[in-house]
């Protein structure tokens, strides 16, 4: 079907005609160049999920950084509160003799070493936090965070048997897949186009002379004339676009192998850090209790004239 549209300027006078056709989709061409078209639109969103997602975990990190430099904060706090006690009681020793004023001077090196830890802190703390302000697009002078510390925080634990499915739902994954069907449509359609168009419509508006052979003659390919058998004689550019087409399929294909083994890894990664890291959780715990309790003794021992200085001190 045809239809023509008068385009107006000025006057009341037609200026131009404009010719509107169909085409009979015989070889898919075009369906195809619709489905590579929607699956690189899907591509596109799934970069956007990756955006998203890649957000979420800096987000995710910051918040976590921040609330370790605050764990840190807490444990200088507690070192410089311990110091002091220690250095009084030196100095109350250097007076009665007992001890060396080298000894003295040692233990105020350590209370100005562990005094000089805490701006440090407080520093990339501020830091850490005007971060995560700006990863929330929030203002940083009036962005404050709630939690104290890691303690505050319930980590969700990894159920056994998880299937391997799940990792279809990462978006990086079902981009390669997206971008994998994009490529495959691209090949149908390139390979279409080795074929010739039909058009309804001819130069007036009537039917076209291939689709008048097409409805009266009962042989299709004996009927085909100059203007259905065009697109054959191009010099080999359709034949080599089909070949790139194929091309690029094979290529992406590639990538999407890749990006599922590179998913395998890092959830594999993944796992094997959480169990090490929960061991040195424990491990950490135990170290934190048997150093307070080694503390308290040799600060006793030290007051009782059993232990020296270095003792207290290391």
């Amino acid at each position: 079907r045809t239809s023509q549209i008068p385009c107006w300027q000025g006057t009341n006078d037609a200026s131009a005609m404009l010719n509107i056709g169909y085409e009979v989709d015989f070889w898919g061409k075009n369906k195809a160049g619709l489905a590579a078209a929607q699956a690189s639109l899907d591509a596109n969103r799934y970069d956007r999920e990756t955006v998203a997602l890649t957000v979420t975990c800096g987000i995710v990190s910051t918040y976590l950084q921040v609330l370790s430099l605050r764990d840190q904060l807490a444990i200088a706090r507690e070192n410089v509160a311990n110091a002091p006690q220690v250095l009084k009681l030196v100095d109350a020793q250097s007076r009665a003799g007992a001890t060396s004023p080298l000894d003295l001077a040692r233990q105020r090196a350590v209370v100005a070493d562990q005094q000089a830890v805490i701006p440090r802190l407080q520093q990339q703390e501020r830091e850490a936090r005007t971060a995560l302000a700006l990863l929330l697009g929030r203002p940083a002078q009036s962005f404050t965070v709630a939690g104290r510390g890691l303690g505050d925080i319930l980590l969700p634990e990894v159920s056994p048997g998880l299937p391997s499915e799940l990792l279809a739902r990462r978006p990086d994954i079902r981009r390669a897949e997206a971008n994998l069907a994009a490529a495959r449509a691209n090949v149908v359609a390139a390979h279409a186009a080795l074929f010739p168009s039909i058009n309804l419509s001819g130069a007036a508006g009537g039917q076209s002379s291939a689709l008048l052979s097409i409805v009266n003659t009962p042989n299709l390919l004996m009927s085909f004339g100059a203007e259905i058998m065009a697109p054959i004689f191009d010099a080999g550019r359709l034949k080599n676009q089909q070949e790139l087409a194929v091309a690029q399929k094979q290529e992406l294909l590639q990538i999407y192998r890749s990006t599922v083994i590179g998913a395998f890894a890092e959830v594999d990664d993944a796992l094997g850090q959480i169990q090490n890291l929960a061991e040195q959780s424990r491990l950490k715990e135990t170290e934190w209790q048997q150093a307070r309790l080694a503390f308290d003794l040799s600060e006793a021992r030290y007051r009782a004239g059993a232990e020296n200085l270095m003792t207290v001190l290391y």
